[in-house]
C-alpha cells in the first residue's frame, strides 16, 4: 500500500482537521495518530475485499467530520491557565505589600524604613512585568540556550567576586549605576533552570561524567565557598543533586555527585568552622551566651498569644524586621493564628505547585516545574520554621513577603516560568502519550 498519507481524501482529511488546530507544534502528532487510526481501518476493509480508494473513503467517514474533529482538538491543545496557582502567588504578594507598610509604620523615625513600602512596591512590580514576559514566552525557547545562561552566570559570580562591591563582609555584589544587587544569591535559582535544559545525566560518557562534575559541581561550588554564600551553597547543591538524581544514570552515578556536595559543604565549613560551630550551638542553646537574637525571637513568638500586639505594634528588640526577621515581627503583631493561617497557605501554594507538576509531560518542563517547586519549597519551610524556633536562623529570605528587592524580581518571574510550561502543557508534542481523538 502507498503511504496513506499521499492518498488525495486522506491528505484532504488530513489538511482540514489540522487547519483548525492553532497549536502548529502538534499537527505532527495529530497527523501521524490520525493515520494509524485511518490505515487500521483500511486494512481491515481491504481484507474484506475493498479497493484502496473506497477503503480510504469508508474510513475517513467513520472518522466523523474534519472540521468538528478539528475543532474538538484545538480546545484540547488550548494554552492553560491556573487561575488558583496565581491567586495565591498573588495573595503572597499583596501579604508582602503589606508586611512592608506595617513594618514602616511601626519605624516611621528610622531612616532604614523611610521610602521602605515605596522600594518593596517598585520590585514588585518589576517583578510582576517579568512574570507577565515570562508567563506567555514558549518556554521551550530557552533549551537551546541552557548552556550559555549557565556559563554566563557563572562568569558574572567570578567577576563579582573579583571586582564586584562589598556588603557586610561578603563578596559578591554587582552595582548598575544606584542599583546593586547580590548575584551570588539569585544565582541559585538561574543556573539550575541552565542546568535543566542541558545535556541529563543519564546521557553521559564515563568521560563526559568527569567533566560535568568540574562543570556542573566543582566549579559553581567553589565560586559559593570563595565569596562566602553558604546558604546559596547548601541551595545550590541540593537542587544540583535533585537534578542529578531525576535525571540519573544509576545510583552509583548519583552517589558520586552526592558525594562531591559533600567535600563541597565540608570544604566550606572547613573555611569558617568558628562562626557556623557558634551558629550550632545558639541554636541548641538558644538562652546562652552569644544567643541574644534566638532569645529576643523566642520571646516575641512566646508574648504574642493567639492574636499578637495588633497592627504596627513597637518591637525595636528584633533586628532586620524588614528582610530576616519579618515573619517574626508578624507574628508578634498578629498572633499564633495568623502563624498558623501562613502555614496553611504555604501548604496550598506548595500542593498546587507539585499538583502542576505530575500535569506536565515535556520532560523539559517537568525539570522546570520540578526545581521551582524544590526552590521555593526550602525557602518558605525553613522560613517559617525558623521564625518560630524550631530551625536555625540562616539568610535564606521568604518569597514575596521578605524584602528581597531583586530577589523578588526572580521569585515573580520564577513563578512565571513555571506557568509558562504549564500553559503550553498542551501545546507541546509528547511521543509517550497518544492524543486523544474526538471519534464520530
Amino acid at each position: 500500500m502507498r503511504e496513506i498519507d499521499q492518498h488525495h481524501a486522506v491528505k484532504e482529511f488530513l489538511d482540514q482537521v489540522c487547519s483548525q488546530v492553532r497549536a502548529k507544534r502538534m499537527h505532527t502528532d495529530i497527523r501521524d495518530e490520525l493515520k494509524n487510526h485511518i490505515e487500521e481501518r483500511m486494512e481491515d476493509l481491504q481484507q474484506e475485499g475493498y479497493s484502496v480508494d473506497i477503503s480510504a473513503e469508508a474510513a475517513i467517514k467513520e472518522m466523523g467530520t474534519p472540521l468538528q474533529i478539528g475543532k474538538s482538538l484545538d480546545q484540547a491543545h488550548r494554552p492553560s491557565t491556573d487561575w488558583k496557582l496565581i491567586l495565591l502567588i498573588f495573595m503572597f504578594t499583596a501579604m508582602g505589600l503589606f508586611a512592608a507598610f506595617n513594618a514602616q509604620s511601626m519605624a516611621l523615625s528610622s531612616p532604614l524604613f523611610a521610602d521602605h513600602l515605596i522600594r518593596t512596591a517598585f520590585h514588585t512590580v518589576i517583578g510582576l512585568i517579568f512574570f507577565i514576559c515570562f508567563y506567555f514566552i514558549q518556554y521551550l525557547i530557552f533549551k537551546n540556550y541552557s548552556q550559555f545562561i549557565f556559563t554566563t552566570t557563572l562568569f558574572l559570580m567570578a567577576f563579582a567576586i573579583g571586582f564586584g562591591i562589598q556588603v557586610n563582609g561578603m563578596r559578591g555584589y554587582l552595582a548598575l549605576g544606584f542599583f546593586s544587587f547580590n548575584i551570588m544569591y539569585i544565582s541559585v535559582p538561574i543556573l539550575l533552570f541552565g542546568l535543566a535544559g542541558m545535556k541529563p545525566a543519564r546521557e553521559w560518557s564515563k568521560r563526559e561524567t568527569l567533566t560535568q562534575m568540574i562543570y556542573r559541581g566543582v566549579i559553581p561550588a567553589a565560586l559559593y565557598v570563595t565569596s562566602g554564600s553558604v546558604t546559596s551553597l547548601m541551595l545550590y547543591l541540593l537542587g544540583f543533586l535533585v537534578l542529578t538524581w531525576t535525571t540519573r544514570k544509576s545510583v552509583q552515578q548519583f552517589a558520586i555527585f552526592a558525594l562531591l556536595s559533600l567535600v563541597a559543604a565540608a570544604s566550606y565549613l572547613y573555611f569558617h568552622a568558628d562562626y557556623m560551630v557558634a551558629r550550632f550551638q545558639t541554636y541548641l542553646n538558644p538562652t546562652g551566651e552569644g544567643a541574644h537574637v534566638t532569645g529576643i525571637t523566642i520571646e516575641a513568638i512566646r508574648s504574642a498569644g493567639w492574636f499578637g500586639h495588633g497592627f504596627a505594634a513597637i518591637n525595636t528588640s528584633l533586628p532586620y524586621i524588614h528582610n530576616d526577621s519579618i515573619l517574626t515581627y508578624l507574628f508578634y503583631c498578629y498572633g499564633w493564628s495568623f502563624a498558623l493561617v501562613l502555614g496553611l497557605f504555604i501548604t496550598l501554594l506548595l500542593h498546587r505547585m507539585w499538583t502542576l507538576q505530575k500535569s506536565i509531560r515535556d520532560s523539559y518542563g517537568k525539570l522546570i516545574v520540578t526545581l521551582v517547586v524544590f526552590y521555593f519549597g526550602i525557602r518558605l519551610v525553613w522560613s517559617l520554621l525558623s521564625a518560630i524556633g524550631f530551625l536555625p536562623m540562616i539568610s535564606i529570605n521568604i518569597p514575596f513577603i521578605g524584602y528581597g528587592g531583586t530577589a523578588q524580581i526572580v521569585d515573580l518571574a520564577a513563578i512565571g516560568l513555571l506557568l509558562s510550561v504549564y500553559r503550553y502543557k498542551n501545546m507541546i508534542p509528547s511521543l509517550s502519550e497518544s492524543i486523544s481523538l474526538p471519534m464520530k
